[in-house]
């Protein structure tokens, strides 16, 4: 079947919605690009002939995205459906969050390529719910010089900024027609914090994906947010998963006996969470796991969904399974700096926060299990002499 009919039936099977602003390409299945749509010059700065038979997949994303992406290109390439989500900067400077897909083209039992459809999470949304909004009248048409109208318009303005430095209060003021006094007191009533903090927050949520994902170190991150002194930057991005932490601990703190909860929902909630956390039912076997897990374990791309919480470490059912045991009778444990033998043969020091989730009323359905990797600590301070001797072997 020729290439533009497979993108017709691609685009109505998969019910692509607002195509003039989200990525549709097809790359084969040597990662060249074959087709791209206009969108593309928004999102990389490149139009279709520059990119269509020149370039590839690979060249198109740069390092950066290409190494976010490459676990979900190898598993498309093995005839699987893929769906994800990142951060990506645009030409501009501005940072989105993407969802993108990777569908397979497979003919006679071989993959001959994929079909990508990316698009701007936030503005899919906004799309989709737009059917269930009301007409507005004259009356209670949006006034742009509304409270609300200013501060969406001072978000955008951070986020289009987080590469290029933070605008100021007086330009923001000036820009959208509001004291600096009022401007400071309507957002920090909004959101709970000051602006800059805010838009601190914005740059360290783009720096913890790279970090997390391995794909730059804080050293580069701040050197891409232009902080003068690194150690700055540190004590920032320390404070931020300081932060999260915190957040996590309430959220998880929350979910009670008395607030049942679908299994489902656990796993949403650990997947996104920021540092390495994982949930198990009764039998320890994995339901989901945060992308920070799988880095602290060593497990590549190995999807762990299904497998039994004691393959990823031959030291695991040895050690803890009569604690896990425990803690499925209603116990919350915590363990400090345990040392275990990963699934590529290395070894870390871990802390455990090891808690309860309930299925229904009063009924255990397994474990919400929080990981800590602590080897670079015990290595600085000189206690893992058996650890570097384990790993030197």
């Amino acid at each position: 079947m020729p290439l533009n009919q497979k993108l017709t039936l691609f685009t109505l099977k998969y019910k692509v919605i607002d195509a003039e602003h989200s990525i549709i390409g097809y790359c084969d299945a040597e990662l060249s690009y074959c087709y791209a749509n206009d969108a593309h010059w928004y999102w990389f700065g490149k139009m279709p002939d520059q990119i269509v038979g020149k370039m590839s997949l690979q060249n198109l994303l740069g390092p950066f995205l290409y190494g976010t992406s490459r676990e979900y290109i190898d598993r498309v390439l093995l005839g699987r459906l893929q769906e994800f989500e990142c951060l990506v900067v645009l030409p501009s400077g501005e940072v989105k969050k993407v969802r993108t897909k990777y569908v397979p083209d497979i003919e006679d039992g071989i993959v001959i390529g994929f079909f990508i459809y990316s698009f701007d999470v936030r503005r899919s949304d906004i799309l989709v719910n737009q059917n269930k909004l009301q007409p507005l009248s004259n009356e209670n048409a949006y006034d742009h010089s509304s409270v609300d109208y200013i501060l969406e318009a001072v978000l955008r303005a951070l986020r289009a900024s987080i590469l290029t430095g933070f605008p100021g209060i007086v330009k923001l003021a000036k820009r959208y027609f509001i004291s600096e006094t009022k401007l400071k007191t309507e957002f920090k009533k909004a959101y709970h914090t000051t602006i800059f903090i805010y838009y601190r927050n914005l740059q360290m949520e783009v720096a913890h994906d790279y970090i997390s994902r391995r794909l730059a170190n804080k050293g580069q991150m701040a050197m891409k947010f232009n902080f003068s002194n690194p150690s700055n930057f540190s004590a920032c991005y320390k404070r931020f998963l300081r932060e999260k932490e915190q957040q996590a601990e309430e959220e998880v703190n929350s979910l009670n006996p008395q607030n049942a909860i679908n299994p489902g929902q656990y796993v949403k909630f650990i997947e996104e969470l920021p540092t390495a956390a994982a949930v198990v039912n009764a039998d320890f076997v994995f339901l989901g796991a945060s992308q920070l897990w799988y880095s602290v374990f060593k497990l590549g791309t190995c999807d762990i969904k299904g497998k039994s919480l004691f393959d990823i470490s031959p030291d695991l059912k040895v050690m803890y399974k009569k604690v896990f045991t425990e803690c499925l009778n209603k116990t919350v444990t915590h363990l400090e700096e345990e040392c275990l033998e990963k699934v590529d043969g290395s070894y870390g020091w871990l802390r455990w926060d090891i808690k309860p989730w309930y299925q229904s009323k009063g009924k255990v359905g397994g474990l919400l299990i929080f990981a800590t990797d602590i080897s670079s600590f015990k290595i600085n301070t000189g206690k893992a002499k058996y650890f570097n001797h384990l790993n030197a072997s």
